[in-house]
């Protein structure tokens, strides 16, 4: 196991997703749960660190806008890239396709089998990020309902009413799921900087 981590820092997109695909499987097994947990990269990071800076690295290559620290910049679509929609040229839609194109998917299994509940090797910043991951399902399946909708207008295709509500109603809990990270991403800064504050406050004139 550690050495297919170790793996992970190739920048081969080939060997990283069957470096997951191993874990995934190999997680199976609770044994295998506490070598990840024990797991220690050279810089003494782990794992939770790694999966974070990889998620990082896929949001650069598809250009996701955020604000500062990596909070989210868009609410109605919080996962969305510039690049998205250059994964694939065929009109289905991205939000399916782009699973198996990137590895967001991946990295949010991972964590759905270590747990989320990590906070204490997490920088302030690397808690912002996991809190976008842990509702990285959600978003995908508002993302789905959009393309939906999208796809249903162009067509020129009118939903019943019933599905209409529906659709409409899952991107705004899309929405307010969004907002509410938002708001939780913004605490953990406002924590981090009452810190730093309170530190220099007690720094001798």
């Amino acid at each position: 196991i550690f050495c297919l981590l170790g793996l992970l820092g190739y920048e081969s997109r080939l060997i990283q997703q069957h470096v997951f695909g191993c874990l995934l499987d190999l997680m199976e097994n609770p044994i295998a749960r506490l070598h990840l947990l024990e797991w220690r990269s050279k810089d003494k990071k782990k794992i939770f660190n790694l999966l974070i800076q990889l998620w990082n690295q896929e949001e650069m290559k598809l250009q996701v806008p955020q604000e500062e620290h990596g909070m989210i910049s868009n609410t109605t679509h919080p996962l969305n890239g510039l690049n998205t929609l250059n994964i694939h040229s065929d009109d289905i839609g991205t939000a399916i396709p782009e699973i198996s194109h990137n590895l967001r998917a991946k990295i949010y299994s991972m964590f759905t089998k270590l747990g989320f509940d990590c906070d204490d090797c997490l920088s302030a910043n690397e808690k912002v990020k996991l809190a976008l991951i842990s509702k990285y399902l959600d978003f995908k399946i508002g993302q789905v309902w959009e393309e939906i909708s999208v796809e249903l207008e162009h067509e020129g295709i009118r939903p019943i009413t019933p599905d209409i509500e529906c659709i409409e109603t899952s991107k705004k809990v899309v929405r307010r799921k969004a907002e509410v990270i938002l708001e939780k991403q913004k605490e953990v800064i406002r924590k981090k900087q009452e810190v730093v504050i309170d530190i220099i406050s007690k720094v001798p004139n």
